[in-house]
């Protein structure tokens, strides 16, 4: 990382066992993303240049590397003939690997981040993104608690949610929604918490907000 004004060097390198084939920043600019011809790709902290999460292993050079569109996901394209999703956050795989007849020369996310498009020699194709990552569980857990009005307590048993703490929840999920960067489970939130006579018919219908309560 590189002071744009002065050409200063910002933090420690951030160092593969090979050559670096390409360097991302996050859609935050808080992080790096860079793909090697060590078989990894691997996020960084941008200031610091320490690594975040385990390095996403393939098992062939990793040719490209790019963020989702809300930086919670990463993929990867590979020399061994598969792209795959990763989470950003931890660098675990989600999904299986999306498999081509020959090495895949670059993997995209769509815009609105469910697919993904890659390319090897001579073919390009579309997948469906694997859901979730794990920065999206405690948001299903609220989801699930304030749906079943049930929830597990310390002691790992199922107790009745009061119903005085109902409305702080849905609360919870209303601003959860309107805050965080859109994908499918925020958008079957604000399906849910939608006016059931002016709501599209499919939760993954609704529209991007235009803007975000702060």
């Amino acid at each position: 990382m590189w002071d744009a004004a002065t050409g200063k060097a910002l933090g420690e390198p951030m160092r593969h066992k090979s050559n670096v084939l390409s360097a991302v920043f996050s859609p935050d600019g808080g992080r790096v993303l860079t793909a090697s011809a060590d078989d990894t790709a691997q996020v960084w902290d941008a200031a610091t240049g320490k690594a975040l999460g385990e390095p996403m292993r393939h098992k062939g050079v990793v040719r490209s590397a790019v963020f989702s569109p809300d930086g919670g996901r990463v993929v990867t394209a590979s020399d061994d003939r598969t792209a795959r999703v990763w989470d950003a956050s931890t660098g675990k795989a989600l999904g299986e690997p999306m498999r081509h007849e020959g090495g895949v020369e670059s993997a995209v996310f769509s815009p609105d981040g469910r697919r993904v498009v890659t390319v090897d020699y001579r073919t390009a194709r579309v997948w469906d993104t694997p859901p979730g990552t794990a920065q999206e569980a405690p948001v299903l857990a609220r989801l699930l608690e304030a749906l079943g009005r049930h929830r597990v307590n310390d002691l790992g048993a199922l107790e009745e949610i009061p119903s005085k703490a109902m409305p702080e929840s849905w609360s919870d999920l209303q601003r959860e929604a309107e805050t965080s960067p859109d994908n499918d489970t925020k958008r079957v939130i604000r399906w849910l918490l939608a006016d059931p006579a002016t709501r599209p018919a499919s939760p993954l219908a609704m529209p991007v907000p235009a803007t975000r309560v702060k």
